[in-house]
């Protein structure tokens, strides 16, 4: 963060800056970056907008090459003071970065320390009640790791089009979840969380038994395609597609809806760990 505090747009900069923006708004719209907590919330909500507004600018003034990022330094010479005005913006851009994210993390300490000293004491029954919930946390820790890591494999299902041939590194862990997850080593103790593990199983039970019908193995190496060859003339291609996107983009839903029920119930626990 302070390359957006003290850097000058005058002068070119690390290409890895653009690159971790654009991993960290590609990860800011899934449930594990949300607060319950509603000024964290509000000024983490705040930071996003303040990145993807430079982001937005940096898409009309920031050239790449050779990992570096610049203004382009010929806009200098124009007579229309291309070049000042773009360093202008990406500055204020810039700032405004700095700015949130400053307000966010005097707001995180503040609020962090309220949460912090407002714990009641722990007694014999929050002693119980934590170790029936300990076996739900490690198999909630799994689910997380097999599906989360990266937010492919959501990001796939809530963003991508069917008719696209998609690489394989997309949909494996559904396959692998779809064959091997079943059975009450894979449920919860936790009524609530069992509930929204159900209504994500199914849903994802349902995307992969149209997925193995409707695609396979494409003439490029590790994809898979829908096959839409002439698809003018098979209006039931078409009609697998739609239904293939909307089952898929249910399945993401379910599976957020599943992570933020995981995330009420261990709110003081961390949860992004574990292992298959």
């Amino acid at each position: 963060m302070i390359h957006f505090r003290n850097h000058d747009y005058q002068n070119s900069y690390e290409e890895e800056i653009e690159h971790r923006l654009w991993r960290f708004t590609d990860k800011a719209g899934l449930p594990e970056t949300e607060f319950f907590d509603a000024q964290l919330a509000a000024t983490f909500g705040d930071l996003c907008a303040a990145i993807r507004s430079y982001e937005k600018d940096a898409e009309g003034c920031i050239w790449h090459d050779h990992q570096k990022a610049h203004i382009p330094p010929e806009w200098a010479n124009e007579q229309e003071n291309r070049f000042e005005e773009a360093v202008e913006k990406m500055n204020k851009a810039a700032t405004k970065i700095w700015e949130a994210f400053g307000q966010f993390v005097k707001t995180a300490r503040v609020r962090l320390k309220i949460e912090h000293e407002a714990e009641p004491p722990i007694t014999v029954e929050a002693k119980r009640e934590e170790s029936l919930s300990r076996t739900d946390l490690d198999l909630f820790r799994k689910y997380v790791a097999h599906f989360v890591p990266d937010g492919q494999v959501i990001n796939f299902l809530k963003h991508h089009d069917m008719a696209v041939p998609f690489h394989e590194t997309c949909i494996e862990p559904l396959w692998k979840y779809s064959d091997i997850w079943r059975g009450p080593k894979y449920e919860f103790l936790s009524p609530e969380l069992e509930l929204a593990r159900t209504a994500f199983d199914k849903k994802i039970r349902e995307f992969v038994a149209i997925l193995v019908i409707e695609t396979a193995p494409s003439h490029i190496p590790n994809f898979y395609t829908m096959d839409f060859k002439d698809s003018e003339y098979r209006p039931e291609k078409l009609a697998a597609q739609k239904i293939l996107n909307n089952l898929s983009t249910d399945a993401a839903q379910a599976y957020e809806d599943f992570y933020r029920a995981g995330k009420r119930l261990f709110r003081n626990e961390k949860i992004d760990s574990g292992n298959e």
